[in-house]
C-alpha cells in the first residue's frame, strides 16, 4: 500500500522538483543563501569557520574580534558540505554562463539605480563580489545546494504531508489534494523556490512527525525521527521549539500506550539533543560562548554597524497587533495569500468528533488518545499550529516587511493549517474551491514577482 501510494504521487514530486528548478530565479544569489554557502565554502576550501573571503556577498553576517561569521543558523551549511564537490564539478562544465548572466544583471541594476539617483544600494559589496575570484564558485554552490536541498526538499515535504493526511483521513484523494494545496496554494511555493531556511527546516520537522507517528514502530524510525527534529532546530532556531514539542508528544504517547520502552524514549531525547549540542559547540568555537549566536554580533553591510539584538533577539510575548499582521494585513496576511487556511477552525470539531475526542462528556478523551497514534497526531498538528502562530506573533519585526508576498515566519503554521482542512475535500464546497484557485494564482504570481495583492491595495488607495 505504501509503495502504491508513492507511485501515484511520484510524478507530482518530480514536477515540484522541476518547478523549483525552473521558477526559482533567486536561486543564484541572495543574502541568506550567500551566508549559508559562504560558510560551506570556507570550511571546505580554507578549513575555517570564518567567512572573511565571502562576507561581502551577504548582509547576514556577524563580526567579532576582526573576523566575519555566517549570520545564519549553521545546520544548512553543514548539511551542504557533501554537495560542495558536486558544485565544483558543475562549475567546471557550465557555471561560466551563469556567472556572465549575473555580471550582466549586476551591471544593469547598478545603471538603473544610478538613473534613479539611488546610490545606496549599488554601493553594496554584493556588486563587487560579482567580479571577485570567489563569485563563480559561490554562485555554483548556491545553484547546486538550492536544487538538491531546496527543490528536492520541497518534493519530500509534499510526500510527507500526503502520508500524514492519509494516516488521519484514510482517504487517498483527500490526502493528495491536501498535499498539493500545501505546496502550490501557500507561500511554500515562493519560499522553497527562493530557498529560505524555514522551508528547509519544515522538511525535517515533517519527517520527524512521519517517522514517529505514521511509520511502523521501530527503534530505527524513532531515532531517525528524533534526530530529524533536532536537525530542524539547527537549520532555523524556532524549529528547536517545534521539534521539542514533537518529542514531548512522542514521549507522552509512549508512556500512555506503553508502545515504546523507557530506553527508547531516553534515546529519542538524546538523538534530538545531539544536533543541538553540535551547534552549541560551533558557537563556542566562533564566539567563545556556547550560548552566543550571530544575533549578538550582527553586522550591517554598507554602514559597518555592529549591533546586539539581545539574548532572545527582541522576542517577547505574543502581540495581538503582530498576530493581526500575520493573519490579516495586506503585506503578509494569510487572508490575502492563502485564505482557505483560515477555514481550518470550522473543521476542528468535526475532526475531534471523528476521533472520539469531542465532546468530553460523551467520550473518554484520555482512553481514546491512548487508543492509537492518529489521535495523538491530530492533537499534535493542532498544537504546532497554535504554538508556531503565537511564536511568529512574538517576533519584533513582524508587520514591517512590506513584501506583499507573505511572511516566512508564518510558513510553519500554514502547512499544518492546510492539513486540518482535509475535511473540505471530502465534501463539495464551491466557496472552498474558489479560495483554492485564488490562492494558487496569487502565490504563483508572487513567485514570478508580480505581487497582485500589492497592486490591488495600491490601486484601491489611489482610487
Amino acid at each position: 500500500m505504501i509503495l502504491n501510494d508513492f507511485i501515484t504521487t511520484k510524478k507530482i514530486a518530480v514536477f515540484i522538483v522541476l518547478s523549483g528548478f525552473l521558477f526559482g530565479p533567486k536561486i543564484y544569489y541572495g543574502d541568506m543563501k550567500n551566508s549559508i554557502t559562504g560558510l560551506t565554502s570556507s570550511i571546505v576550501e580554507y578549513h575555517q569557520l570564518t567567512v572573511n573571503e565571502y562576507f561581502g556577498s551577504s548582509g547576514d553576517v556577524a563580526f567579532k574580534d576582526g573576523n566575519f561569521y555566517s549570520g545564519m543558523a549553521p545546520g544548512t551549511s553543514f548539511l551542504a558540505l557533501p554537495f560542495y564537490g558536486v558544485a565544483k564539478q558543475y562549475f567546471k562544465v557550465g557555471i561560466e554562463s551563469v556567472s556572465e548572466w549575473m555580471e550582466t544583471y549586476c551591471a544593469k541594476r547598478i545603471l538603473r539605480l544610478e538613473k534613479q539617483n539611488n546610490r545606496d544600494d549599488h554601493k553594496s559589496p554584493f556588486f563587487s563580489i560579482c567580479r571577485s575570484p570567489f563569485f563563480k564558485e559561490q554562485i555554483a554552490t548556491n545553484f547546486i545546494i538550492s536544487f538538491f536541498l531546496g527543490s528536492i526538499g520541497g518534493a519530500l515535504s509534499f510526500f510527507l504531508v500526503f502520508r500524514i493526511v492519509l494516516a488521519v483521513s484514510n482517504d487517498t484523494v483527500a490526502a493528495k489534494k491536501t498535499s498539493l494545496l500545501m505546496y502550490f496554494g501557500t507561500t511554500m511555493v515562493v519560499f522553497n523556490a527562493s530557498f529560505h531556511t524555514q522551508a528547509f527546516a519544515l522538511v525535517f520537522l515533517l519527517l520527524s512527525i512521519f517517522l514517529l507517528f505514521v511509520k511502523t514502530s521501530g527503534q530505527f524510525y524513532v531515532l531517525t525521527g528524533s534526530l530529524s527534529a533536532g536537525i530542524a532546530g539547527t537549520i532555523d532556531y524556532p524549529y528547536s521549539l517545534y521539534g521539542g514539542i514533537v518529542i514531548l508528544f512522542f514521549g507522552v504517547h509512549s508512556a500512555m500506550t506503553h508502545s515504546s520502552k523507557l530506553k527508547t524514549v531516553v534515546l529519542s531525547c538524546l538523538a534530538f539533543l545531539i544536533p543541538l549540542g553540535l551547534i552549541i559547540l560551533y558557537y563556542n568555537a566562533c564566539f567563545g560562548n556556547p550560548f552566543s549566536t550571530p544575533y549578538h554580533y550582527r553586522y550591517t553591510l554598507g554602514t559597518q554597524y555592529l549591533h546586539n539584538l539581545g539574548e532572545f533577539v527582541g522576542i517577547g510575548r505574543p502581540s495581538v497587533d503582530k498576530a493581526y499582521s500575520l493573519l490579516f494585513s495586506s503585506n503578509e496576511g494569510l487572508l490575502w495569500l492563502s485564505p482557505f487556511c483560515l477555514l481550518f477552525p470550522f473543521k476542528i470539531k468535526k475532526i475531534a468528533t471523528d476521533f472520539h475526542l469531542f465532546p468530553p462528556a460523551k467520550f473518554n478523551v484520555f482512553s481514546n488518545l491512548a487508543a492509537g497514534k492518529n489521535q495523538f497526531l491530530i492533537v499534535l498538528i493542532v498544537a504546532l499550529t497554535c504554538v508556531s502562530t503565537l511564536f511568529a506573533a512574538s517576533i519584533p519585526w513582524i508587520g514591517k516587511a512590506g513584501a506583499y508576498s507573505g511572511s516566512r515566519f508564518s510558513l510553519t503554521a500554514a502547512p499544518f493549517m492546510v492539513i486540518l482542512t482535509y475535511k473540505y475535500f471530502q465534501e463539495k464546497n464551491r466557496f472552498f474551491t474558489f479560495l483554492i484557485i485564488y490562492s494558487c494564482v496569487v502565490n504563483h504570481l508572487n513567485l514570478v514577482g508580480l505581487q497582485p495583492v500589492k497592486f490591488l491595495f495600491v490601486l484601491f488607495q489611489e482610487g
